[in-house]
């Protein structure tokens, strides 16, 4: 802080590496294309790929803002070139 103002000296991008804990990834139905229970069925098979053995080495894990209507996946900085895998 100074003279009541936040100062940052560094990039936005640059703060978040080093005190951020990564990217979030969210996964919704669109309610028009698939139901909300075909939905919840749906949640083992992204948790199988998501979740793999190999991803949760490397620190990709399930995210406690996870409901039935949004599933959320928490992904390291260092582990960003898995996302564009898994997308």
């Amino acid at each position: 802080m100074t003279k009541g103002q936040l100062l940052a000296l560094d990039t936005p991008y640059n703060i978040k590496k080093q005190f951020g804990v990564g990217y979030k990834l969210m996964i919704e139905p669109k309610i028009d294309k698939i139901d909300m229970t075909s939905f919840g069925g749906m949640k083992q098979q992204f948790d199988a790929i998501i979740l793999s053995e190999g991803n949760r080495q490397v620190g990709i894990q399930a995210n406690d803002e996870s409901t039935e209507k949004k599933l959320m996946y928490q992904v390291p900085f260092q582990q960003v070139v898995v996302l564009k895998e898994l997308l």
